[in-house]
């Protein structure tokens, strides 16, 4: 009789567990809860004009400026040129924003907030290292995309984490 209630003790104990990493897993990263308080921050400043909404990004939450384009009323075409991998604009977005005609102005910042450095290395059949150990560091970024026409915030996308191969350097181009 003692070893089944021993046995249902730890059943439940261990469901117990299980149902705690459940719910840590379900809880927000603090990427997550940054990025939540930038899409906030944007969403109040929609509409405002350049010269007020740069500055908090730039200063108050430390980003820095990554990518910019201008062009009068763009096209597709214009806009798929200045695309980057895993932080350009959708087809619909494209679609979406870019048919009001005016002068537009996207703007990209990103901002590092991490970083790991794996390694690697081979280990012949003995366990004995035949080449020795190779690191690199992997930096991971939050990314804010700003897009203005006629010098006012009409659109804004944050993503929260990215590592650095998802996007190059960038310039400032006008078209």
């Amino acid at each position: 009789m003692d070893r089944r209630k021993s046995g249902k003790v730890q059943g439940k104990l261990l469901w117990l567990v299980i149902l705690a990493a459940a719910v840590a897993a379900c809880l927000p990263s603090a990427a997550s809860r940054r990025a939540e308080t930038y899409r906030t921050g944007l969403e109040a400043r929609a509409g405002q004009e350049s010269k007020d909404v740069v500055p908090v990004v730039t200063t108050e939450w430390q980003f820095e400026l990554l990518d910019a384009w201008e062009a009068e009323n763009p096209g597709p075409e214009v806009v798929r040129k200045h695309d980057r991998r895993d932080i350009g604009f959708s087809a619909q977005e494209v679609k979406d924003l870019f048919a009001a005609p005016g002068r537009y102005k996207v703007m990209t910042f990103i901002k590092k907030t991490g970083s790991s450095s794996p390694r690697t290395g081979e280990i012949n059949e003995m366990g004995f290292p035949t080449k020795p150990d190779s690191s690199w560091e992997v930096r991971s970024f939050t990314v804010i995309r700003l897009v203005f026409r006629d010098g006012r915030l009409v659109h804004f996308r944050v993503w929260p984490t990215l590592d650095e191969s998802r996007f190059s350097p960038g310039t400032m181009r006008k078209y």
